[in-house]
């Protein structure tokens, strides 16, 4: 069995993976993530996750604790994968579902197409609509690369710009790396610039993925859900720190 390099890389950033050059290929990984946004805002997390490489096809699965500044604790779970549709393309689905400790309740969808350029870059471009109850969505554009630059070391970039209700806007755009440290040990840390307009049920993001959008909108109308917000109009830096362990 055989797993490509960014196989690996993939599974530490919760991206799925190229395509193994021969038998189907199977990791799993476990890691904390720290992300840091304007105000002092922001949300960290602990996850598991493992993917599983057929060649036409892949699959992912994780679970993650996190801890966001506005909504408090809480849990997400998300499964996803691709197909292999012609030469480097292949279409790619996720969907994640959040469960906040006092109620917060989510769905978060993404859908596109993705490239893959051998075992060394990965470029995916996708849409994304969010819904916490009634009155809080987001629908906006994700895009995400990747790009093996030595064994050790891969950049990654992302951009993303999404809508909530009339007054609500979010774009950001992060560059970062995944370093491997160390056999099963990988190292992740992006730095980006996050705009937004209006108000906003969560920090970004809260699934431990380092990417995904946050929920735009106001107060949840659905009986049972979190009704607190943040209202923002600014602009400033952003951290992501992270670390993986990688299996086997």
């Amino acid at each position: 069995m055989r797993r490509t390099r960014l196989l690996e890389l993939a599974l530490v950033v919760a991206i799925v993976t190229p395509h193994a050059a021969r038998a189907s290929s199977f990791a799993a990984a476990a890691g904390v993530e720290s992300f840091q946004a304007i105000g002092g805002s922001g949300s960290r997390a602990v996850l598991g996750l493992g993917a599983a490489d057929f060649g036409s096809a892949d699959a992912l699965a994780q679970a993650v604790r996190y801890e966001d500044a506005i909504v408090g604790a809480g849990w997400s779970f998300t499964a996803g994968g691709s197909a292999r549709l012609a030469g480097p393309l292949r279409a790619r689905v996720r969907a994640t579902r959040t469960l906040g400790d006092s109620g917060f309740r989510a769905w978060q969808w993404r859908a596109g197409p993705e490239w893959r350029f051998g075992e060394r870059a990965t470029l995916g471009a996708f849409y994304e609509r969010d819904a916490a109850g009634d009155s809080a969505h987001t629908q906006g554009v994700v895009s995400e690369g990747l790009l093996a630059l030595t064994p050790k070391l891969t950049a990654r970039a992302a951009a993303s710009w999404a809508t909530g209700d009339a007054s609500s806007r979010m774009a950001r755009a992060s560059l970062g790396g995944i370093w491997r440290a160390a056999p099963h040990l990988a190292l992740v840390a992006d730095a980006g610039w996050l705009s937004t307009q209006g108000t906003s049920q969560t920090t970004f993001p809260i699934d431990g993925s380092g990417g995904g959008l946050p929920i735009l909108g106001g107060a949840s109308r659905t009986p049972g859900t979190a009704s607190r917000t943040s209202v923002t109009q600014s602009s400033a830096p952003t951290l992501l720190l992270g670390a993986r362990v990688i299996f086997p």
